[in-house]
């Protein structure tokens, strides 16, 4: 089993060790990486895939939860814990409505708290990873949860793709656009090739989300859009057999 990454970022040395210890009570398959500061923890995440991040609120070049924001761009749904001294409810909401799964850890915490908190995490970042589409973009590796996606488009006369995703916990569509990332290339990286499939030379729909196939106008609708993704001739008989 691969050790998951944990990216601890915390400039008070005595307490960064305190984490760590903790951590590693929990088991061998996890990696402890550490930052003191936020510049290189995106540095380091750049680099290495992180599965959970712990970040302290007041970092020395920057505010915790702006660099939660900023990670977010590049893990849109990986676990991050904050830990703060503040307790106030209301700025905790705040934040939950600004950055999706985060947790909050109350300075002072006790191990147990830690730990607890860290186990959770750890879950959450192992049923992630089995259902991703990884899209390296300006250096970066975006990780995006194939569950949310709805279909992508290449955009015609240009050299970019769109993925318009819909977040169930806010009922929401949003749009995304990676730039040079052809459709083939990003087929080719699907552990299961039933996740997305072909359906024109210029769409890619995800099964999950079909709500109806009209075969005489050659269109799929799918589930919270009125969007029309067409069929084309070439992908015609193979979208019957993986439906």
């Amino acid at each position: 089993m691969t050790a998951l990454a944990i990216l601890i970022v915390e400039d008070n040395p005595i307490i960064s060790a305190q984490i760590e210890k903790s951590i590693n009570s929990i088991g061998k398959d996890i990696k402890i990486l550490k930052s003191k500061e936020g510049v290189r923890a995106l540095k380091i995440a750049e680099t290495i895939e992180i599965a959970v991040f712990i970040i302290d609120i007041g970092l020395p070049d920057w505010d915790g939860v702006e660099l939660a924001n900023e990670i977010r761009k590049t893990y849109p749904y990986h676990p991050i814990i904050i830990e703060s001294s503040k307790n106030d409810p209301q700025y905790q909401i705040h934040i939950h409505d600004q950055i999706e799964n985060l947790a909050f850890l109350k300075k002072p915490y006790t191990n147990e708290k830690l730990i607890a908190k860290v186990k959770h995490a750890l879950d959450i970042a192992k049923s992630l990873g089995s259902n991703q589409l990884k899209i390296k973009q300006n250096g970066f590796s975006r990780l995006i949860e194939i569950n949310d996606i709805l279909y992508i488009e290449k955009v015609k006369g240009k050299r970019k793709i769109e993925i318009i995703l819909y977040h169930s916990h806010r009922q929401s569509l949003i749009r995304e656009e990676f730039i040079s990332v052809s459709l083939s290339a990003l087929l080719e990286t699907l552990k299961d090739k039933r996740d997305l499939f072909r359906c024109h030379k210029a769409y890619i729909v995800n099964p999950k989300m079909i709500e109806k196939l009209n075969y005489v106008n050659n269109t799929i609708s799918l589930k919270y859009t009125e969007a029309e993704i067409p069929i084309g001739k070439t992908y015609k008989k193979s979208i019957d057999l993986l439906l």
